[in-house]
Parts: C-alpha cells; structure tokens; sequence
C-alpha cells in the first residue's frame, strides 16, 4: 500500500477501534477510496477529507458525539455527481472522459454531433441528493461494521446536514457543517485552488452558465449574516472567507 494512502488506512483503523466496530472495516475503506478516486474528482477526494479530519481535529473538544463526526466527514461526499444528465439521453454517445475533457471541439471530432453536444449542455441540471445519496451509502457501510443503530442514524444525519440547505440546531451539525467549509477561509493559494479544482469537475459546463451559477453559489454564503455557525469557526475563519468569496465573485462578473 503506497505511503499516503497507507497513512489514511491507519487514520481509518484507528477510528474504527476507538468507536468499537465489530465487523469488517477493511472493505468499506477500499470502497471509501475507491469513490474518492474517481478520476472526475479534483477538490471532492481524499485530500478533502484528509482536510476535513484534520480541521475537526481542532475543534473536537466542542462536540457531543465525536465519533460520528468523524465517521460523517470520511464519508459525506463519498457520492458525488456534479452534473445530472437529461433523463433520456443515451450515455453510449459519450467517451469515457467526457466529463473530465477540457476541449469541447476535441470531444465533437471523438463523435459527439453538434446536436448531441448541444442537447447534452442545454439540459444539464445540479444532483439534489449527492448528500442522501451518500448518507444512504454510509448507512450500509456501517451497518457492516456492525455499529450501533444510535451511531448509524447519527452519522446518517450529519452527512445529510452537510447539503448545506437548513440551519443547524445542534452543535454537532454545526461543526461538521463549518468544518466542510473551511476552506472557505483558507489563505489565497489555497482557496484560489479549491475554486480552480471546483471549475475542474464542473468543466462540462459552458463557462457563461458556470460563472453565473457559480456566482449565485458563493452569494449565498456572503449573504448570511456569517458563514460559519460557530463561534470557533467564526474566529479562525470568516474574515478571510470573506474576502475570498467577495475577490472570487469579482472574477467571475
């Protein structure tokens, strides 16, 4: 097993002995992996949860139920479509690296017509439920793991908090919450990466449509009256998340 991934094995190894699981925990990590590295994938992989782990690090100390947490954030994307295809399209038309292709007359001269390219792009929609889709997952692997049922629906409950769509009423769903937006505050290589890997996995979307679907996204973080939850959070983070948001949007318009 090679260096980094045999780092996140023993990361994974050691949650699963402090929160007792009894059964086998070896094959839903191999599955874990296995989604993360999808080669769609480009912010949405095991570094963010290697992030994610390492940011609820610092802020265990807050929570009520830790073990669930961190159960939640090696899991909460582990289902993640960026695009929803039209219903009725036929998936055959399309290369394998279709959705990870950059060069749109590339991908018309591999045999995608004009139509089919345009059909395609003029009724792509966002997933709704990457986040149930997920949780519904995390649900089955730890069952597996024959966790209790307490810790299972818990964790099931904050991977599906992470969709970001209702405010937080529980401390824990704070944190996981604020933690999966940590990088919002991050210094400006960084961030400025996130949202260069974030375009990466949406390439597919003509750039007109994503800048203004984009801009809509990041509004609505700066629209709240902070963007964090927590206090903590709040503290370390949104200034700069501010400022990244703000500077981004300014790219983007």
């Amino acid at each position: 097993m090679e260096k980094s991934k045999s780092s996140k094995f023993y990361r994974w190894v050691d949650l699963c002995k402090r929160i007792d699981a009894k059964g086998d925990y070896i094959r839903p990590f191999r599955d874990i992996v296995s989604h993360y590295s999808n080669p769609s994938r480009f912010y949405h992989t095991m570094d963010h949860v290697v992030h994610c782990l390492d940011e609820f690090k610092e802020a265990r100390h807050l929570v009520e139920h830790p073990g669930e947490i961190e159960m939640a954030l090696w899991l909460h994307d582990v289902i993640y479509d960026p695009v929803v295809p039209p219903k009725k399209f036929d998936l055959s038309k399309l290369p394998p690296d279709f959705l990870i292709s950059d060069d749109s007359a590339r991908r018309l001269s591999e045999g995608i017509d004009n139509d089919t390219f345009l059909e395609w792009i003029n009724n792509l929609t966002y997933p709704k439920d990457n986040e149930r889709r997920s949780a519904q997952l995390a649900y089955e692997l730890t069952q597996k793991m024959e966790l209790p049922d307490e810790f299972i629906q818990r964790t099931y409950d904050l991977i599906f908090a992470t969709a970001h769509r209702d405010t937080p009423d529980d401390i824990d769903s704070k944190i996981i919450i604020d933690v999966d937006l940590s990088v919002l505050g991050q210094p400006i290589e960084i961030f400025d990466k996130y949202e260069e890997n974030i375009r990466k996995e949406f390439i597919i979307v003509p750039t007109e449509r994503y800048k203004k679907d984009r801009t809509f996204v990041l509004n609505r973080f700066l629209e709240r009256e902070s963007i964090y939850h927590t206090e903590f959070f709040i503290d370390k983070y949104e200034l700069r998340a501010r400022e990244n948001l703000e500077r981004s949007i300014a790219k983007l318009t």
